[in-house]
């Protein structure tokens, strides 16, 4: 007999070994082109999902998993429809709704590296690409091609070229119709995780999204994910990794008691509960990322440049920090006091000029900047 027991002991421990080197063992990046806002991953687009709501202040925002044919009962006159897929092609009966809506004021942005069905035909899209070489993956130093696509043909006629990429191809195209507009981007890419963080991509997405209206936000991901409604029990808990776990070490652990109930009864095994998981999430929001690497003096460049961002989508108000005349139109459109407005300008001009800003100064930045989001507004 005991010898029997040294031999379940091995198995176990072996086992169990298994198990904590599949959980301590790094996880890798995954470089799939997800476009899920829940996803952290570096196609996923998590950032730019929580961060709608400084882009569209004191406004809903919802996500739906439905195509445009499904919701034509629905009003979406007054919401802003974002779309992001790797190919956007709406068939005869969506492509039908989303001219409704679009008539009736509905502003629909889609942002795809193809455009097909009815759409394409209506607007004479087509797409081309270019190689952009240079993005490494610093982990295992592969160096990633990455193919931005551009506007190769379109209805010139008809729409218009909000954005252009380094050649001078169309990137960014608007087409008017009725009240509302159809906002077209070739560059999906530039809205995930990885060119949030890296490059200035970012900054021509915030550009992008900046000619919507301030309106609520209908996140539809049908056109590249689905439903997202798995066919099976089964199929849904092995889609989820902390499911699937469970699943395995329900079957491992049931496979145990087996062996061990062969013999004789054997007192239960308690049951461990997996460790939390404590580590600070891939991203929060980019601001996050940066203070966790202290890079103060980048944190600082970009919270500038969302503020004069802000400025400008939100109040249509341009300038430079120095220039007093726009000050004051400044102090007048944010109702905030003249004085409050100069301070802060001001610190921004010493902050630009410095090579090295310390955490203080961030919060300082940081405190003068956010004044500026919650205070009441004169429109």
């Amino acid at each position: 007999m005991r010898k029997e027991w040294k031999y379940y002991l091995i198995l176990g421990s072996a086992l169990l070994l298994l198990i904590l080197l599949e959980l301590l063992a790094p996880t890798p990046a995954d470089w799939t082109f997800s476009l899920h806002h829940k996803h952290k991953s570096p196609y996923g687009t998590y950032i730019l999902f929580e961060n709608l709501s400084y882009l569209f202040p004191e406004q809903a925002v919802s996500t739906v998993y439905r195509s445009l044919y499904e919701l034509q009962d629905q009003a979406y006159e007054q919401e802003n429809i974002l779309i992001f897929a790797a190919d956007f092609s709406p068939d005869a009966q969506d492509a039908k709704v989303l001219w409704n809506i679009v008539d009736k004021g509905g502003s629909v942005f889609a942002a795809a590296r193809t455009f097909g069905g009815k759409l394409a035909d209506t607007l004479k899209l087509e797409t081309d690409t270019r190689l952009q070489e240079g993005i490494v993956q610093e982990e295992d130093t592969l160096e990633i091609r990455e193919s931005l696509y551009y506007f190769s043909a379109y209805d010139s006629l008809r729409m218009e070229v909000l954005a252009q990429n380094e050649s001078g191809d169309p990137v960014l195209l608007r087409f008017n119709k009725g009240e509302g507009a159809l906002l077209l981007s070739s560059v999906p890419q530039a809205y995930t995780n990885y060119f949030m963080l890296e490059g200035e991509l970012y900054q021509e997405a915030v550009r992008s999204l900046s000619f919507l209206p301030l309106r609520d936000v209908l996140w539809n991901e049908y056109y590249h994910l689905g439903r997202m409604e798995p066919a099976t029990p089964l199929r849904f808990l092995l889609s989820v990794p902390a499911l699937r776990w469970a699943v395995y070490l329900s079957l491992a652990g049931l496979l145990l008691f087996m062996i061990f109930e062969s013999k004789r009864r054997q007192r239960a095994v308690p049951v461990l509960l997996p460790p939390s998981n404590t580590t600070l999430d891939f991203v929060q929001t980019v601001s996050n990322l940066f203070m966790q690497g202290s890079n103060h003096q980048e944190m600082a460049r970009k919270k500038i440049i969302y503020l004069r961002e802000y400025l400008l989508s939100r109040f249509r108000l341009e300038g430079e920090w120095q220039d007093q005349n726009f000050r004051e139109r400044v102090a007048h459109k944010t109702a905030k006091d003249k004085g409050e407005v100069d301070k802060t300008f001001d610190f921004i001009l010493t902050l630009q000029n410095k090579q090295q800003i310390s955490s203080k100064e961030l919060l300082v930045l940081n405190q003068n900047i956010d004044s500026f989001y919650s205070q009441e507004a004169i429109i």
